[in-house]
């Protein structure tokens, strides 16, 4: 990099090299203009004298004369060419070593008085008119007479221009002499100023580059000025500061494996503390879904047997009161559960190829159960749709939140259910859920998807709710890669349309041989209550159940192979032996396992994983008593017999 004294030289050489050619080049131009216009002055006086002394020889049209009015002019320093030409362009005479006039312009009489004509390289070309004045009489008066001009020919001359330019050479030389002393002299000065000017700046430069090194060159010999000596004591500073960082630093450096020591060990403490409390969590909500589901199972399943003997329409009337608070109560507690689980865990889709048009079939089966005010519901399923692939629990869960709310705000109404391919998007599926109810207010119908949002009217009207259903849906909608959306106007019902990809294909699954009649079933259920109900609505469907209350009763009666068991109906929870644990066991020790259905109140990630190693059915609580008629009924083998 260069430095800021040589930076400044340069361009003062530049700059003065510049002034100097450019001055000689003016001067010189105007010493050659004034000269030019001196040497034509010259040059036309001289032609035009020329001219008066030719007017005897074009008058007498002798050669000689021609001669003698020439030979004066051709005298004259750097005339190298003259002619005479009379009025016809003739030329009377020529002489001088310049080519010949004739050959560059011709020879026609010059119109105006004596001028230059021509400029070559070499010559300047001057012309002028040969004019005699003649006598004339007048018409009017004989006696009186005028003089009139009469034009006889032209003269011609040619000076060397030579001379001009040895002469703008030599003055263009002698300028650039002169401007380069002037310039050489004023360069020395201003580069002693410069000098002088930058002294102190390469003195700091040279101070702070041994700064470091030699402390007690931090200050400039000399006399500085006051803007060096600041610059020299901010540096100073400067040097004091970062002596006190690096100093600092170097302390740091020392202590710095043993801060990042305790700091590892903090946040390795506060990482398991983290996986403690979410262990914690989720055994918690295991145990809340557990406590909360298997008094509902004895509650719904109760209620469903007292509307099968009610002996009167009030009872019957109040047992639908209970069962249809049960339901309620299931549905909130599920919500709650699922929308935690999701927002904590971000669990993962579990993508199964099912029958699309059992799950809508069971999803109707369930929401006409909870139809009330007189609504009707509607179903209507494209027939090409016969399989999707998908998380059937979660869509089933989605469609009956849309379903309850549809017939939670209708009265005395239609409800509909369409299922259609979407044809702009390829196995993609659409689930439009209908409604002719009370509808939804512009302002709301983007609220009513946010967590525990409830419109004013929807509390005013009394209708219930904790306003996370729908939150949820979006949440599972989202989880399946999918959307949901909704239009509506007030009074005029709503419209909510969901859309999902899932492979759809033509089913080709082959339906599971059914056993007609009584099934002999092994029922392990530490519940009491819950034992004693399903063994009777087992009873009541004809099946022929032996409760067990101990999970090793249960690996017991499942190893005696005189028992002849059919079906196997496990609790997930049970003393000494898990229904995992039974299972894991059981799958170990037989090489042909009877069908096994696993009641579990535990709706996480986790459980599903680990049962899905086994061919088992995996059933929520609670659950309808004819679900579990029916997946008994799809389960149960044919006789060996």
């Amino acid at each position: 990099m260069k430095s800021f004294r040589r930076q400044l030289s340069e361009s003062y050489i530049l700059g003065i090299a510049i002034l100097t050619l450019g001055a000689s080049l003016l001067t010189a131009w105007q010493a050659t203009t004034e000269i030019r216009r001196h040497i034509e002055s010259q040059a036309v006086k001289l032609v035009r004298q020329l001219a008066d002394d030719s007017a005897v020889a074009l008058l007498t049209e002798s050669y000689e004369n021609a001669q003698d009015a020439t030979r004066a002019t051709l005298s004259f320093p750097n005339v190298r060419y003259v002619s005479i030409v009379d009025a016809k362009g003739g030329i009377l005479f020529e002489a001088g070593e310049a080519p010949s006039i004739r050959d560059l312009v011709g020879t026609r009489l010059v119109d105006s008085q004596a001028t230059k004509v021509l400029e070559t390289e070499d010559f300047m070309y001057f012309a002028a008119p040969v004019v005699v004045e003649e006598a004339m009489s007048s018409l009017d008066d004989i006696q009186s007479e005028m003089a009139v001009s009469r034009r006889i020919g032209n003269v011609y001359l040619a000076i060397t221009t030579e001379p001009l330019t040895h002469m703008q050479r030599r003055t263009f030389t002698n300028n650039v002499l002169v401007s380069l002393a002037i310039a050489s002299a004023l360069l020395v000065a201003l580069l002693l100023l410069a000098r002088r000017m930058t002294t102190p700046l390469t003195e700091l430069s040279e101070m702070m580059r041994y700064g470091r090194r030699e402390p007690e060159r931090l200050s400039p010999e000399g006399e500085a000025p006051a803007e060096i000596d600041i610059i020299a004591e901010a540096y100073h500073s400067m040097l004091a500061q970062i002596d006190d960082r690096d100093r600092q630093l170097r302390e740091y450096a020392e202590h710095l494996e043993e801060v990042v020591q305790s700091r590892t060990r903090e946040l390795v403490a506060a990482r398991d503390d983290a996986l403690a409390a979410n262990r914690a969590k989720s055994a918690f909500l295991a145990n809340v879904s557990h406590e909360l589901r298997t008094p509902l199972q004895a509650i719904i399943g109760y209620g469903k047997l007292l509307e099968q003997t009610a002996a009167d329409r009030t009872t019957l009337t109040r047992t639908r009161s209970i069962a249809s608070s049960a339901e309620h109560l299931l549905v909130l507690i599920d919500s709650l559960l699922d929308l935690s689980k999701i927002e904590a865990e971000h669990p993962q889709v579990r993508e199964t190829s099912f029958d699309l048009p059992a799950l809508v079939t069971s999803v109707r089966g369930t929401v006409e159960l909870l139809l009330k005010d007189n609504n009707t519901l509607e179903v209507a399923l494209s027939p090409e749709l016969q399989s999707m692939r998908s998380d059937e629990t979660r869509l089933r869960q989605v469609l009956l939140n849309l379903l309850g709310n549809a017939n939670k705000f209708t009265a005395n109404g239609r409800i509909t259910l369409t299922v259609e391919p979407v044809a702009e998007k390829g196995g993609w599926l659409r689930f439009i859920v209908r409604d002719t109810g009370r509808g939804i207010a512009p302002q709301d119908q983007q609220r009513i998807f946010e967590k525990f949002y409830q419109a004013p009217d929807v509390v005013k009207g009394h209708y219930g709710g904790t306003g996370i259903g729908l939150a949820l849906t979006r949440s599972i909608c989202e989880l399946l890669g999918g959307t949901i959306s909704v239009e509506s106007e007030l009074g005029q019902g709503a419209v909510f349309t969901v859309e999902l990809p899932g492979l759809v294909t033509q089913s080709t699954a082959v339906a599971r041989p059914r056993r007609q009649g009584a099934q002999r079933i092994l029922l392990a259920e530490d519940d009491k209550l819950l034992c004693e109900l399903l063994a009777e609505i087992l009873q009541l469907a004809g099946h022929t159940p032996q409760t067990v209350s101990d999970g090793q009763e249960a690996l017991r009666a499942l190893l005696d192979e005189s028992a002849d068991w059919q079906v196997a109906i496990l609790d997930h929870r049970m003393p000494s032996l898990t229904g995992l644990e039974i299972i894991q066991q059981y799958f170990r020790a037989q090489q042909n396992p009877i069908p096994i259905i696993v009641l579990t109140a535990d709706i996480s990630e986790a459980t599903r994983r680990e049962f899905e190693a086994y061919d088992v059915i995996l059933l929520t609580k609670p659950l309808q008593p004819d679900e579990l008629l029916s997946v008994i009924d799809s389960l149960s083998a044919p006789n060996s017999d």
